[in-house]
């Protein structure tokens, strides 16, 4: 290899000291700053969109929940403490709320929340505060405090109602 060859190679790869080599603060803090606000930039609308998403499903589940409730709590009462065995037996105790239009089919409420068909009240220890029969939940599992809530007040309610009936 000659001199001269050699030169030019050396001389086409930056130096340390070369401001080639590395960019300047300046420009590192530029690229930082142009990141940030790219990310700001696309990532507020979409944790908006997924926490706007997460809302909706939250409210449409809760709903679900208490109005399954409220139509179970009006079975027993039509029924005289008879425990509904389909979405069918509970039909007729569909009323459409004027608050939430995401509930208002009981295809909807079939959709979110599990009801436990097969209970036999003879069968059910009313009388456990701390934690109550699971009658109702919700398919996702989310909202278990709502759920359990939900539960005790049904507990409740059925146990007025079958002193009521005297069963």
């Amino acid at each position: 290899m000659t001199q001269p060859e050699n030169q030019s190679r050396e001389s086409d790869s930056p130096s340390a000291d070369s401001p080639i080599a590395k960019p300047n603060l300046r420009q590192r803090i530029v690229a930082m700053a142009a990141a940030v606000i790219v990310l700001i930039i696309v990532g507020t609308p979409l944790a908006g969109f997924l926490w706007l998403r997460s809302a909706v499903v939250r409210e449409t589940e809760w709903n679900a929940l208490w109005h399954t409730q409220t139509m179970i709590i009006r079975h027993l009462a039509r029924t005289r403490g008879e425990w509904p065995r389909s979405w069918d037996d509970l039909e007729p105790d569909f009323q459409p709320t004027n608050h939430s239009h995401r509930t208002d089919s009981t295809q909807t409420l079939h959709d979110c929340v599990n009801v436990d068909f097969d209970l036999n009240l003879q069968e059910v220890d009313l009388s456990e505060t701390e934690d109550p029969p699971k009658f109702i939940s919700l398919k996702s599992g989310r909202l278990e405090a709502e759920t359990i809530k939900v539960n005790r007040e049904l507990q409740e309610s059925l146990k007025k109602s079958l002193d009521r009936w005297g069963q």
